[in-house]
């Protein structure tokens, strides 16, 4: 028996069709997904430090008004008490405990002429004992 119907073969066409539109669907889909997630995040991000620009000068005036408390406290000690700029040291040293976390030290600037610094530096070496030290530059 004859078959009544030619086999039939799909067009060429539809069948590359169908891939590329699922290839096309796909790619749109990874896109969108990319951008919605980089907006996000970049949504946090700025979340993020507009809380922690907020939070720096809070802190920040934190610790500036207990360095002040301290050299307060160890103004009014040295005034009454008449003390030498080791008795201050000492104060200081005992206080730094109550100081903020991550403070390193308090530092003293002056601007001195180059030719006058060796006889500075002997003279605050003699003063603030052997670990004094001056940076220069």
């Amino acid at each position: 028996m004859v078959n009544p119907l030619p086999s039939q073969r799909p067009a060429r066409h539809t069948t590359m069709l169908v891939p590329l539109f699922v290839l096309g669907l796909g790619l749109v889909c990874s896109v969108l997904g990319w951008w919605l997630l980089h907006r996000e995040a970049v949504a946090r991000e700025k979340m993020r430090f507009t809380h922690l620009s907020e939070r720096f000068p809070v802190a920040l005036n934190a610790r500036f008004l207990e360095l002040a408390s301290i050299v307060e406290h160890g103004r009014a000690f040295v005034g009454t008490h008449g003390l030498q700029p080791r008795d201050w040291a000492r104060f200081y040293r005992g206080s730094s405990v109550h100081a903020p976390l991550g403070l390193v030290g308090v530092g003293y600037v002056q601007v001195v002429p180059r030719e006058e610094l060796p006889e500075l530096e002997q003279r605050l070496a003699l003063e603030y004992g052997r670990g004094f030290a001056i940076e220069k530059g």
